[in-house]
């Protein structure tokens, strides 16, 4: 008997539904070193149906956008030097959401959104902040935000 997932597979995966697949795949590949996990499987108009990509302990899938199931996602990927990956994913044409910044919760964090629309949120974890002290700092946060 097989479990109910593949060997090795996570048991939740991101799924990226997009216009342009190959373009997220080399992105992916160029700013974050992810890696193919096979050859992509091919629908018979040559479009991607399904391609499963890995970066460090995690999978996540890539699609052709077909008819309305366009869903490009929201990735908060942990990197070795968020502001380095930012500034490589800006040089390979990703457009600045939010630069990275030093953040309440413990992490140093930013973002960009990539041309099929996919938003890539690079941390880098710099504190463990759980309990009282993060319920603290969300309040003044949220006190500063609406101060400003």
């Amino acid at each position: 008997m097989t479990g109910h997932k593949p060997e090795g597979s996570p048991d939740i995966l991101a799924f990226l539904v997009v216009k342009d697949p190959r373009q997220t795949i080399a992105f992916a590949e160029t700013v974050l070193g992810a890696q193919l996990v096979s050859e992509p499987l091919l629908r018979g108009n040559g479009q991607i149906w399904n391609a499963e990509m890995r970066l460090g302990d995690s999978r996540f899938f890539i699609s052709s956008a077909d008819g309305p199931f366009e869903m490009a996602g929201f990735l908060y990927v942990y990197v070795e030097d968020c502001d380095a990956t930012y500034a490589k994913a800006v040089d390979h044409g990703a457009n600045p959401v939010m630069p990275p910044d030093d953040r309440f919760y413990g992490a140093r964090d930013g973002g960009v959104c990539d041309t099929n629309g996919t938003m890539w949120w690079f941390a880098t974890h710099q504190e463990t902040v759980g309990g009282a002290t993060l319920q603290e700092r969300a309040a003044a946060e949220e006190a500063r935000r609406k101060g400003s």
